[in-house]
């Protein structure tokens, strides 16, 4: 199963950083420039000089997109890193289709978009906390807070927490796109 949590630090602060990582951590494997940490375990993992790409789940037409991108290679990842570098990251989400979560790190732009489809089959959890970005496909990860009234009312009306919510007050679901 794959697993994955990361910390974007906003402030100095590697305590925050060094306690949620650390916590349930099953791997070994690694992603970090600057202030982006990433780890990770049995996930499909890419990188180019620009990008570094993360898949947790599966793309069901990954022939179609082959096709439309004209992409030659037996890679997944290749084909997925080709089409953002060729289209962009928008474009290869409109016509991506699987149950998925993508964590796409552009290197030379620094930015760090993380996206689900839109079933949200494959979650990914994230919280602010002493200004740092903390994200996770785990709620056990997370220090769990106080409990959100709205959300528990949401829970016993509908049967579920609608995202972007959680039962948990400072905890979100990432809805879609993330950036």
């Amino acid at each position: 199963m794959c697993y994955v949590k990361g910390v974007i630090r906003k402030e100095n602060s590697s305590i925050v950083e060094d306690n949620f990582l650390k916590q349930n951590l099953l791997s070994h494997a690694h992603f970090r420039t600057g202030d982006l940490k990433i780890s990770f375990d049995q996930c499909k993992h890419a990188e180019t000089d620009r990008f570094f790409l993360l898949l947790k789940g599966i793309v069901y037409n990954i022939d179609s997109l082959k096709r439309i991108s004209k992409f030659n290679g037996n890679s997944e990842l290749d084909l997925l890193t080709n089409y953002i570098e060729s289209k962009g990251l928008d474009s290869l989400l409109s016509e991506m289709d699987g149950a998925y979560a993508l964590i796409v790190y552009d290197k030379k732009e620094r930015v760090l978009k993380i996206a689900v489809e839109a079933m949200a089959r494959e979650l990914i959890y994230y919280k602010l906390e002493s200004g740092n970005l903390l994200f996770s496909n785990s709620l056990k990860d997370f220090h769990q807070s106080e409990i959100d009234v709205q959300s528990l009312k949401m829970y016993l009306q509908f049967g579920h927490v609608p995202s972007p919510y959680t039962i948990y007050k400072d905890i979100k679901k990432v809805e879609k796109y993330l950036k």
